[in-house]
C-alpha cells in the first residue's frame, strides 16, 4: 500500500467469494483522510473491527460503510442497523421508522454509552437544508454529521423535536433508555434552505387556448397541496397534491384564454417556487365560449293613459322601442291550434294535436317620424327573435318578415307613412 496522503480517501472493497471473516486492524490516522470499507453482494458473515469503534484524532474523519446485498450478515456480532457501519437508509423528504429495540444490543459505537440498545440511520439530503427529528420519550438520539468538526454535534434526550442544519451525509444514532423492551417510532422531515422544484408541461406548446395541459413536478414538499396558476390570470389557480416523495406525475391544469405567445405557468408552496413556459401558437378564437341567456320581457314604464306598443330585443345589449302612435289595426296574434283529425276503422273520430307552429301576424298604422321608421327597419333586420308587446301588456315572440311603406303627403312631415308589418309569431302571449 502506498504511504498515507493527507486529504485522500482510501476505499477497500471485498469482491464476491470473500473469506468468511475479515479483520480490519488499526491503521495510521491521517488528518483529513477518509477510510471506507465496502463489501460486495456476497459479504463475509462477520466483520471484526480490531480495537472497537473506528476512531480519529485531530480533524481526521474515519467511517466504515458496509453495503450488503444478499443475506443479513452480522458485523462484529451485531445485526443490521445496530452499527453505523451498516445503517438503515432513510430516503425522501419526510418519513418515519418504527423499531423494536428488544431485538438489538448495545452498540460498540454508541457515542453516549447509556443506551440499552441502539440502531443507526443514514440520510443523504438532496440539497442543503434542515433536518427535523421528533424523538419519543424513552429514547435518546445523536446526530452524527461527518462534515462537522464535532462528530457528535447535537444530542436529544427524551421526548422532543430538534432541527439540524446539514448539507451532506448524516448519521443518526438512536438508542433505547431505561428498558429495551419497547417499540418506538422516530419521525423526521427535511426542508431545503432554498427549496428546489422542477416543473415541466406536456404538451409545452399548444395551438390555441382555452385548453388543458399535464403538469409534472419533482423536488416539492411531500404530500402537500401545490398551487398552479397562469401568471396574470389569478382565476386560473388550481391546487394539486404531491405524493410522499414531493412529486406530481401528470396532474391536469386548465389553461384559460390567453394571447398568442408565451404563457408563464407557476407552481408555489410557501418558499417553494417553480415555473415553466407554455408556447401558445395562436390567439384564442374570437367566438364567445359562453352564451348569455336572453332577458325576460318586462313591463315598460310609460307616461299618459294610453298603453303603447313596444318592441323589445332580449339579447344582451338589445334595445327597446316604444311606439309614439299605436298601430291602427292588426290581425290576431294568437296561434291556431295544430291539430289533425283521423278516425278508427269503426268510424270513431281521433284528434291529434301537436306543438304550436309559427304563424303570420300583421299590424299596420301611421307614423310621421324618422325614429319610428328606423326602429321598425332595425327590428326587421335583427338576426334573432324578439318580443312585441301590445296595448294590453301581452307579449309575443316574433320576427318581422317584411314592411310595406306607403308615403303620405303631410305638410311639414316628410317622414309621414302608412305602414304594414308582416311578422311571424313563435310563442305567446306572455302577460307582463
Amino acid at each position: 500500500m502506498s504511504p498515507p496522503v493527507q486529504g485522500v480517501t482510501a476505499k477497500f472493497t471485498l469482491l464476491a467469494n470473500a473469506p468468511s471473516s475479515v479483520v480490519v486492524s488499526a491503521a495510521k490516522r491521517v488528518p483529513g483522510a477518509t477510510a471506507t470499507l465496502g463489501l460486495s453482494s456476497s459479504p463475509p458473515t462477520s466483520v471484526v473491527i480490531k480495537g472497537g469503534k473506528i476512531s480519529a484524532t485531530g480533524t481526521a474523519t474515519a467511517k466504515l460503510t458496509v453495503v450488503a446485498g444478499v443475506g443479513a450478515p452480522t458485523i462484529g456480532g451485531y445485526v443490521i442497523g445496530d452499527l453505523y457501519a451498516y445503517p438503515f437508509t432513510l430516503t425522501g423528504i419526510s418519513g418515519s421508522k418504527t423499531i423494536d429495540f428488544n431485538t438489538y444490543d448495545i452498540s460498540a459505537s454508541d457515542p453516549g454509552g447509556t443506551s440499552l440498545s441502539t440502531v443507526w440511520f443514514y440520510y443523504q439530503p438532496p440539497y442543503p437544508g434542515t433536518l427535523t427529528v421528533t424523538v419519543p420519550a424513552g429514547s435518546e438520539l445523536y446526530v452524527v454529521d461527518f462534515n462537522s468538526s464535532d462528530a457528535y454535534e447535537d444530542y436529544v434526550l427524551g421526548a422532543g423535536t430538534e432541527t439540524y442544519v446539514t448539507s451532506g451525509p448524516t448519521w443518526l444514532c438512536w438508542g433505547a433508555v431505561g428498558t429495551k423492551n419497547q417499540t418506538q417510532t422516530l419521525n423526521w422531515s427535511f426542508a431545503a434552505d432554498t427549496p428546489v422544484m422542477n416543473l415541466s408541461l406536456n404538451p409545452n406548446s399548444v395551438a390555441q387556448t382555452p385548453t388543458s395541459v399535464a403538469v409534472f413536478l419533482d423536488g416539492g414538499p411531500a404530500s402537500s397541496a401545490v398551487t398552479f396558476a397562469v401568471s396574470g390570470y389569478p382565476s386560473s389557480a388550481v391546487s394539486i397534491t404531491t405524493d410522499s416523495a414531493g412529486s406530481i406525475n401528470g396532474g391536469s391544469m386548465a389553461i384559460p384564454a390567453v394571447p398568442a405567445g408565451s404563457a408563464l405557468i407557476t407552481a408555489t408552496f410557501g418558499t417553494y417556487v417553480a415555473s415553466a413556459n407554455l408556447a401558445v401558437l395562436a390567439a384564442p378564437p374570437s367566438r364567445p365560449t359562453t352564451v348569455v341567456a336572453d332577458a325576460a320581457p318586462t313591463l315598460i314604464a310609460q307616461s299618459g293613459t294610453v298603453v303603447k306598443w313596444v318592441l323589445f330585443d332580449p339579447a344582451p345589449g338589445g334595445t327597446t322601442y316604444t311606439f309614439p302612435i299605436n298601430p291602427a289595426s292588426w290581425t290576431s296574434p294568437h296561434a291556431p291550434r295544430n291539430v289533425m283529425v283521423d278516425s278508427t276503422t269503426q268510424g270513431n273520430p281521433i284528434m291529434w294535436e301537436g306543438a304550436i307552429r309559427s304563424h303570420s301576424f300583421t299590424f299596420s298604422g301611421y307614423l310621421d317620424s324618422q325614429a319610428t321608421y328606423d326602429a321598425l327597419e332595425a327590428f326587421r333586420d335583427l338576426g334573432h327573435r324578439f318580443w312585441i308587446a301590445d296595448h294590453r301588456n301581452r307579449a309575443w315572440v316574433c320576427t318581422i318578415d317584411s314592411i310595406d311603406w306607403t308615403p303620405k303627403r303631410v305638410v311639414g312631415k316628410p317622414w309621414a307613412y302608412n305602414y304594414a308589418v308582416h311578422a311571424q309569431v313563435y310563442k305567446g302571449p306572455v302577460a307582463l
